[in-house]
């Protein structure tokens, strides 16, 4: 009995109507209460694990993608760029397009076309 009372507690307090004294709507409705929950609560679960999964790929695979042969980028921290900043003053720093720095030597500017090694994007000239 504590169980009926439990639900139908819960379906009126989810705004749902009750017809007070009818045991099989009350419980029907509890049920539908239940079964909507429990659906929303998989699909909101699934699209976390989806995206968190897909979040967790695209780092790995940014965190080791080559720079060159024989070497492997991984990502810096802004310490790290402040440092390589003050190390390299001679060095004027660019952006690509989606913002992730880079640095032109020599003259300060880009005379060939490279990509970010964040992003891929195209970068210089």
């Amino acid at each position: 009995m504590s169980g009926y009372n439990t639900r139908s507690k819960q379906a009126a307090d989810s705004k749902q109507v009750v017809v007070n004294g009818d045991r099989a709507v009350n419980d029907a409705i509890a049920d539908a209460i239940d079964k909507i929950s429990e659906g929303v609560c998989r699909r909101v679960t699934e699209t976390l694990e989806k995206t968190l999964s897909r979040m967790l790929r695209e780092s790995r695979a940014s965190s080791t993608a080559v720079a060159s042969p024989g070497y492997e980028y991984r990502p810096v921290s802004y310490e790290e760029i402040a440092q390589v900043k003050r190390a390299l003053p001679q060095v004027t720093w660019r952006s690509c397009p989606r913002g992730h720095l880079y640095a032109v030597g020599e003259c300060g500017s880009a005379v060939v076309t490279a990509v970010c090694m964040e992003c891929r994007q195209p970068v210089g000239r």
